[in-house]
């Protein structure tokens, strides 16, 4: 099956409307994001990367799931391992949120939009539609 594209539609060659693209489709595309540190589709790659890790493992591959925080606009969950934790924590508002953090000595992993783990930081800032992946070698 060929797929024809115009300005606002993709086709099938029966000219059958499949999709309708997105007003910003100019803007938001893999052309666009490639070469911004901090867009979704490079975040997305890290993860992938991340959880390829050998050392990462057995939290991120093995960890049990962990539901953690109670808010409607953050939503975060643990991955908890043998010897090791993860958090991964995304922020839906359009204000700056910030997560208290389970025990542990937590370091970055890997984030979207700037989130800010100080060291020995008790809590992870998120800013707006932004997210973290953050590791702890302690339970």
């Amino acid at each position: 099956t060929c797929i024809l594209t115009d300005r606002d539609h993709i086709f099938t060659c029966c000219l059958q409307i499949l999709l309708k693209l997105h007003q910003d489709h100019r803007t938001l595309n893999v052309r666009a994001q490639e070469d911004d540190p901090h867009s979704t589709l490079n975040y997305y790659r890290a993860l992938i990367h991340l959880r390829k890790q050998p050392e990462l493992r057995d939290s991120l591959v093995n960890g049990e799931f962990k539901p953690w925080g109670d808010s409607a606009e953050l939503i975060a969950y643990r991955r908890v391992g043998e010897h090791q934790q993860a958090l991964c924590a995304a922020n839906f508002s359009d204000r700056e949120q910030r997560l208290r953090l389970p025990d542990g000595r937590w370091r970055g992993g890997i984030s979207c939009a700037d989130a800010c783990l100080a060291r020995g930081a008790r809590e992870l800032r998120l800013p707006p539609l932004g997210a973290a992946l953050v590791i702890s070698d302690t339970l």
